[in-house]
Formats: C-alpha cells, structure tokens, sequence
C-alpha cells in the first residue's frame, strides 16, 4: 500500500467500513509511514470531536424552525404550472406537427376501422368516407388549436395587467 491509496482509504478505515484485510493493509502502511500515522490520528481526533459535538435541538426549536419554514413556503409563489397541466388534449392538438401527427393517426384508424367492415361498399365510396371524417377532424383539431390561443392570450393578458405586487392594474395604469 502506498501513501496515495492510504489517504483514499483513510476515512473509511474511520468509520470503520473497510474489510478486515484492508484494514490490517493500512494498520502495517500507517505503522511504516510516520505522516500517514500522523494524518490518520488527526482525522480520527477531528471525526470524534464532531461525534461529541454535534448540535443538539430541542422540541421548541425543531417546532418553532417547522413554523418559520411552513410561514416562509406560504409565502412563496407558487411554481408556474408545465405545459401539460392543462391537459394532454389540449397540449396534443397545440402543436402544429402532433396536429398532423394526431390526424394522420385518426385518419388510419378509421381507415383499419371502415374497411374491414364494410366489404360490400365500393373501395370509393369507403375512402371518401374516411377523407371526409379526415376533413372533419383536422377542423376539430383547428378549432382545439383556437382554443389554445385564446387561452394562452388572455393567461399572458392577466399577466400583462399586474404590477410586481401582484395588484391588478385598471387601463389608466392606476392600481385598482
């Protein structure tokens, strides 16, 4: 064992976590090195100073520390919510790609849906019937993605209309 490995090895020979062998390893180091000796002793006398001194709380300071940190989180203001808290619909159809995306999958569906069953009709008439729920449900999706908008405008008006106190503020700019 060399001074390097002794030193990396030296706190948890400590708290006693070492395996014997490697602890009878640093005993021999620790008796052949006079400065590994002398480093393992100062950690050991620092390690049992803090055992002996810890802080101790009493009942009214743990309680009196749990109402200051409960006042303190009250007060704070509240994380912004993710995008998905508004609902994984509304998120779905917000983005013009999983629009797309999410059409494209109702449109296969109704295709595996329609087909199957309906082998009397003419492949025509089937596929029309698919395009036009198509049609029907990208305008759907259009009118989610108004929606959308709407509500992230008026969350960013109601936003725009406070001040940093968080009072609301009238159209003259005057606190209400």
């Amino acid at each position: 064992m060399n001074c390097q490995q002794f030193s990396e090895l030296c706190p948890l020979y400590i708290y006693g976590e070492l395996e014997e062998k490697l602890r009878r390893s640093l005993d021999t180091h620790a008796a052949s090195c006079p400065a590994c000796r002398a480093a393992q002793a100062s950690a050991a006398a620092a390690v049992a100073f803090l055992r002996r001194n810890q802080p101790r709380f009493s009942p009214e300071e743990v309680s009196a520390l749990r109402v200051r940190v409960l006042a303190e989180t009250a007060r704070a203001e509240p994380a912004p919510r993710p995008y998905l808290a508004r609902g994984f619909f509304v998120s779905l159809f917000a983005s013009p790609i999983l629009r797309f995306a999410s059409v494209a999958a109702a449109v296969a569906l109704a295709v595996w849906l329609v087909l199957p069953r309906a082998p009397e009709e003419a492949p025509e008439a089937a596929v029309a019937s698919v395009l036009a729920m198509a049609d029907d449900i990208e305008q759907e999706s259009e009118e989610v993605a108004e929606v959308c908008r709407e509500i992230d405008d008026l969350a960013s008006g109601i936003g725009a209309n406070r001040d940093d106190s968080g009072a609301s503020l009238s159209r003259s700019g005057a606190t209400a």
